[in-house]
């Protein structure tokens, strides 16, 4: 999987880079802690589009980045350097199953349609909760089941988007979507308490909040 998402890493980087994708980041953004200072991790961050918007909405912020891939790094590093935000966010290469982090080193851990892309996602969010400060919060957009009419609402955003939710939807049917009562049940069992699970794009997504008591 991890040569796959090298070899994708341009492609990836190039569907990811666009309107509806960033709005839909600052929308995550918004859940989060409103306390200045405050530390964001990134996981799954691939070429860093959603962790730019991070560093954006929050500049008081401490923003990293982490990520498996060489490819998506790379790409990361270039799109840094070309929005003059290298000194803002912080790269890591890591498995975001052992986090090399301290616990209690963040206020905000979240990912962007990336839970259902791994083999054992409780063991990423168990991890993800033991480098959570208390009262930190999770934060994941994840792939819904699509209703009908989503791929209008896609094609009314942009064919851009259009392009990229179809092939999303795609490699979240072969690797598996979540309901909101799944997702909710994940997060819980990592030992996170889920303050809400809302639908987002048209429906294609979901968004789920969750904090370390």
């Amino acid at each position: 999987m991890i040569r796959i998402f090298d070899m994708m890493s341009s492609v990836y980087e190039g569907v990811t880079s666009q309107e509806t994708w960033r709005e839909n980041c600052e929308e995550i953004a918004s859940l989060f802690p409103e306390d200045r200072g405050a530390r964001i991790l990134d996981v799954g961050c691939g070429p860093a589009n959603s962790t730019m918007v991070y560093a954006r909405v929050r500049p008081d912020s401490t923003v990293v980045g982490a990520d498996f891939s060489r490819g998506m790094l790379a790409r990361a590093r270039d799109a840094l350097r070309r929005e003059g935000m290298e000194g803002r966010v912080h790269l890591l290469r890591t498995d975001a199953i052992k986090l090399p982090f301290a616990d209690g080193t963040f206020d905000v851990v979240t990912g962007h349609s990336f839970l259902y892309l791994l083999p054992d996602p409780r063991a990423v969010l168990e991890d993800a909760r033991r480098v959570l400060a208390p009262g930190g919060v999770c934060v994941f957009m994840e792939p819904g089941k699509p209703p009908w009419g989503a791929t209008a609402y896609a094609a009314k955003k942009s064919f851009r988007f259009l392009s990229s939710s179809i092939g999303w939807r795609v490699m979240s049917r072969w690797k598996g979507r979540f309901t909101p009562g799944s997702l909710r049940a994940l997060l819980e069992s990592a030992g996170l308490g889920v303050a809400s699970v809302e639908v987002t794009l048209g429906g294609l997504g979901l968004t789920v909040a969750a904090r370390r008591e």
